[in-house]
């Protein structure tokens, strides 16, 4: 529920409006310790299994009436985050008596400190707790090693530490403390961990079961890299984090040969400092079989980088493959169009790289990347260049095995039909990146289809008749260098309209799979 003033919620409560509600959803409303008042009085609130008060500037009072309230016993979930409780708010929910079907707990972005930690740590009461969020709540090293020390939240199995100031000595409690012992997400990252403490994570086998761990913005370096590769106790681990870490050619080779990784589905390695040695490591490995997303944005790559996934045997299980930003340029995608057919791959982000719409253009047409999106920046002028199926008609069919890639090309090839009928495309999907082509074909066509007005102003009715003759052909499939709309009657009117005159000819394309040179 999203506007509500005081009045409007008490009015509610009042009324009975809360007895059939299962959920209730208040977040961001700013309402208040009031507000929370008339709902742990209310009788109705009894049937609540989730309960999220967010953003709603709540203090220790808010939790110790909440705490307190006979009327929920059932909540299975609260979110109390970006609040104003302190420890002592925390501490109140920890010995609850009311609290004790709670299963998830969200306590993000409140100033509770170690104190609130260590609250929780004493929190005989909520055994059942599963989930616990406790990002940028200002804790320390303290508080974790207190942790360590209770066997409380033995069951919790979701743990977001992020945003804090854990250094090793904080990560290596953790590992010590029974509580990771049914963890399977373990979110540590904008922290202050290094690789001692990536070391010591996995450290005396309780950690055994993590499956995503997420260590992005510490300070690992190509040692944390190595500590975690070189870790026994990875065998569930099937997401791994550690974006903006510092992590170099050694750190990506001591991943890619880790035994212990083999499980490993996604690799989050963004903004690091890998070149082509730590790229081809990756590329090439024999144990990171099972990964299926790849992330390498912002990493030197450059062009021997790139083209190393373009040639690298391993990784034949990849689906998402994420190098924008990586300074490849004309022989990178040489490299990844010669990819051979019939692979697992199906989104390929090349954004941000220094690539003329030549260099694009192979991407587009290339046989082994027939139904991967390919996210090229800046789009339009690659699109345009790639040869097209015969005729308008086969396009609106979508006879091809890439839609998005068919759309856009018909947005900026097929003049204004062809973008207004994209557009109404990338509506009906919901498609924000096929409504950018959409808009710049319209746009485009609007100016190009202008300046041909102009055109026919100065060389009269024989210059019409070609264009239209031209249009007709097109539609028809008769010419299959479908662009020619674009360069004759809507893009890039009068001036194209004059060379062409001049030099008396139809600029080629090469042509389509399948196709013969007329």
């Amino acid at each position: 529920l999203a506007g509500l003033d005081l009045s409007t919620w008490e009015e509610m409560v009042a009324v009975g409006r809360l007895a059939s509600l299962r959920a209730l959803d208040l977040r961001g409303n700013r309402l208040g310790d009031a507000a929370i008042a008339a709902l742990a009085a209310s009788p109705d609130a009894a049937g609540l299994r989730r309960l999220r008060l967010g953003g709603n500037g709540l203090t220790d009072e808010a939790a110790r009436l909440l705490a307190h309230s006979p009327h929920l016993k059932a909540l299975r979930e609260l979110d109390l985050a970006d609040s104003e409780l302190s420890g002592a708010g925390v501490a109140a929910l920890a010995t609850s008596g009311t609290l004790l079907a709670l299963e998830r707990l969200d306590l993000s972005r409140n100033p509770i400190g170690d104190g609130g930690l260590g609250a929780l740590a004493h929190a005989a009461l909520l055994t059942g707790l599963k989930a616990l969020r406790v990002a940028g709540c200002a804790v320390g090293d303290a508080a974790l090693v207190e942790l360590g020390a209770r066997a409380a939240l033995a069951n919790l199995e979701l743990l977001d530490l992020s945003g804090n100031r854990i250094g090793d000595r904080g990560a290596a409690a953790l590992s010590a403390s029974p509580l990771v012992s049914n963890l399977r997400h373990l979110l540590l990252g904008r922290n202050r961990i290094g690789a001692a403490g990536a070391g010591a994570l996995f450290q005396g086998g309780r950690a055994s079961a993590i499956e995503a761990l997420e260590l992005s913005d510490n300070a690992l370096g190509d040692a944390g890299a190595l500590a975690l590769g070189s870790g026994a106790q990875l065998a569930a681990l099937e997401r791994l984090e550690i974006a903006r870490n510092g992590v170099g050619d050694d750190g990506a080779a001591a991943l890619a040969r880790s035994r212990a990784l083999a499980s490993l589905q996604r690799l989050d390695l963004s903004e690091n400092v890998i070149g082509a040695r730590g790229a081809e490591a990756l590329a090439a490995s024999e144990h990171l079989g099972s990964l299926r997303v790849l992330r390498l944005r912002r990493n030197p790559l450059a062009d021997a980088g790139v083209a190393a996934f373009g040639r690298g045997a391993g990784l034949r299980r990849l689906e998402e493959l994420d190098l924008s930003a990586t300074g490849a340029g004309e022989a990178a995608c040489a490299a990844l169009a010669a990819l051979p057919g019939g692979g697992a791959l199906r989104r390929l982000d090349l954004r941000g790289n220094p690539l003329s719409a030549e260099a694009q253009a192979p991407l587009l047409v290339a046989p082994g990347l027939e139904g991967v999106e390919v996210l090229l920046d800046p789009p339009g002028e690659a699109v345009a260049l790639a040869p097209l199926p015969r005729g308008i008609p086969g396009r609106l069919g979508l006879q091809a095995s890439s839609p998005r890639r068919d759309w856009a090309a018909l947005a900026y090839a097929g003049g204004l039909p062809g973008a207004a009928a994209a557009l109404w495309r990338a509506g009906r999907d919901g498609d924000a990146a096929l409504r950018y082509h959409a808009v710049q074909g319209l746009v485009l066509g609007s100016a190009g289809a202008a300046l041909t007005l102009m055109t026919c102003g100065l060389f009269g009715l024989p210059w019409l008749v070609a264009s239209l003759w031209v249009a007709a052909r097109a539609w028809g499939g008769a010419l299959p260098e479908l662009p020619v709309i674009t360069s004759l009657a809507f893009r890039r009117g009068w001036l194209d309209g004059v060379r062409l005159m001049q030099e008396a000819r139809v600029p080629r394309l090469p042509a389509a799979d399948g196709e013969e040179e007329p």
